[in-house]
């Protein structure tokens, strides 16, 4: 049975988001920078916590350097933590809106973490079901040895 994905505390804003304002030089134009730390909570996925699917997840993030993910070992809440940045920029027609570049930088800073947490779940997926195949086939070894057994005592 497939069990339902709750939205609630799936992907949690650790912190109050940062907000840097960079003006306009020679550069670049006028930038909004975001900046979120987010956690994805395991308290629902307590078998992540098997250190090869933490060094899956280690090797995972050296695609993401600037996400700086790690795991939280704390025994109530264990979590992966993160960090995203969001940059949206004004071109020289633009009005300024703070308020709008605002919700664009932070509006980016959700979709790098949406895809920083589907790329953790997808590598714990992965591992876990190497790990069920596995076990699946030691007791299945298990399985075929009782019955060997059987068979032998029958026989004599």
């Amino acid at each position: 049975m497939k069990k339902k994905v709750k939205k609630k505390n799936l992907l949690v804003v650790v912190g109050k988001p940062m907000i840097f304002r960079h003006e306009a030089n020679e550069k670049h134009n006028e930038m909004t920078v975001a900046k979120v730390q987010y956690a994805i909570p395991m308290s629902n996925i307590t078998l992540a916590l098997f250190p090869e699917v933490l060094a899956r997840v280690k090797k995972m993030s050296e695609g993401f350097p600037e996400a700086d993910i790690s795991f939280n070992y704390n025994h109530n809440s264990p979590a992966f933590l993160f960090t995203c940045i969001g940059k949206t920029g004004r071109g020289g027609d633009d009005t300024p809106n703070q308020e709008l570049g605002d919700k664009i930088a932070l509006t980016k800073c959700e979709i790098k973490a949406c895809k920083i947490g589907r790329k953790i779940m997808a590598t714990i997926s992965k591992a876990l079901k190497e790990e069920a195949e596995y076990v699946l086939s030691v007791s299945e070894f298990y399985g075929n040895q009782v019955n060997r057994g059987l068979s032998y005592i029958q026989k004599q």
